[in-house]
């Protein structure tokens, strides 16, 4: 286990504000496993990152299947899209 200062501290939750979705959980899962041994709690309390984001990252980890994010805007117009396209005249 590494030791982690305030001011690594600070940089590292800088770098996951950067980034967004898998890549984002891939580097929070590797910063649990490095610091905090894979503790999702402990790495919530430590970095004040969601717990079910910790958890999922580190599954998608130890699988290695990616879980897929939940755009809800894009399902909404891809609903849109497909209604409009049941509904148009042949």
């Amino acid at each position: 286990m590494k030791i982690m200062d305030s001011e690594k501290k600070e940089l590292i939750k800088e770098a996951a504000k950067r980034l967004k979705g898998h890549e984002k959980r891939a580097y929070i899962a590797k910063i649990s496993l490095d610091y905090f041994q894979g503790n999702a709690r402990h790495t919530e309390r430590e970095m004040g990152w969601g717990r079910e984001c910790v958890q999922k990252g580190l599954k998608e980890k130890e699988t290695g299947i990616r879980c897929i994010d939940g755009y809800y805007g894009l399902t909404w117009r891809l609903v849109a899209a497909l209604v409009n396209l049941r509904c148009s005249p042949i």
